[in-house]
């Protein structure tokens, strides 16, 4: 149960707003208002299909990545079965991921779960796309060593990281950077301190339909791979976030689909391409 002391503290954080706010409508509707002055604060692009979102969103969210390896193995990471995400205040969201059921093609390699995630963001710039369409956020990833049959790094870690993003007309670009360190030997071990950089670019047509292109390189420091320099080239797609009311196109419920292909174009990489694909329903 200690695992879900994160998300305790986000709804009592909630409840103890709408107290403190007297709306008498109770804390439902003071959070949605938290919700919406969060969303009509920054730009409505669409999330990075492979990276971070430096924008705050609340709702589910299901991915099922299936890695492929030049040996033919294969390994299909399906949620279990989803992951949460809330927005205590109009600056923070935090999120709570269940371990990954991990399917593998390889005998050799025993079926099981990876690691639990929590993460919290906190967006210290924001404009939407009548004031400046900006944002820049900064967050904390935290995993717990529950992975079974070494489905998952052996050891806790902590990832910070930051980014920005711009956006001009239907055009948006955002870059982050973030560095993974284990709290253990194993994990140093197994992993090392990988620093993380992304560029994405996407552009929305007819509202709902949102190609993307990533850019990711990773640099292992330490570990059994020290000095290995691996970058994904990641085409994408979004169809979303469709409201299912039309109020505002800031619409707290909405549901969006993607699909996309990690390639590597390095000569060496951990994996040869990833399929990645996510459905999400925001409120």
């Amino acid at each position: 149960m200690k695992y879900f002391s994160v998300l305790l503290f986000c709804f009592a954080a909630i409840a103890a707003r709408a107290q403190a706010g007297g709306n008498s409508a109770g804390w439902v509707s003071a959070h949605e208002a938290i919700v919406a002055e969060a969303r009509a604060s920054q730009p409505g692009w669409a999330s990075p299909l492979a990276s971070e979102n430096l924008r705050l969103n609340q709702g589910i969210r299901y991915d099922a990545v299936r890695q492929s390896i030049p040996n033919g193995s294969r390994a299909w990471f399906l949620g279990a079965p989803v992951s949460v995400s809330t927005i205590p205040f109009a600056k923070v969201e935090v999120d709570f991921v269940p371990p990954a059921r991990v399917w593998n093609n390889n005998p050799a390699v025993k079926d099981g779960a990876n690691d639990l995630a929590f993460a919290a963001k906190y967006r210290f710039l924001s404009a939407n796309e009548k004031h400046g369409n900006y944002v820049a956020s900064a967050w904390l990833i935290g995993t717990v060593p529950t992975g079974s049959y070494n489905n998952g790094l052996g050891n806790a870690t902590l990832t910070p990281g930051f980014g920005f993003g711009k956006g001009y007309g239907h055009f948006a670009a955002q870059t982050t950077l973030a560095s993974t360190l284990p709290l253990g030997n194993q994990a140093a071990v197994i992993t090392g301190r990988p620093v993380m950089w992304n560029t994405l670019v996407q552009y929305r047509f007819a509202h709902y339909i949102v190609p993307q292109l990533e850019d990711d390189w990773t640099v292992f420091k330490d570990g059994t791979i020290d000095g290995l320099v691996q970058n994904f080239v990641t085409p994408g797609l979004w169809l979303g976030g469709i409201p299912l009311h039309r109020k505002t196109s800031h619409s707290a419920r909405a549901f969006a689909v993607g699909v996309a292909m990690q390639v590597a174009t390095s000569q060496r990489a951990t994996y040869n391409h990833g399929l990645v694909l996510t459905g999400r329903f925001l409120f």
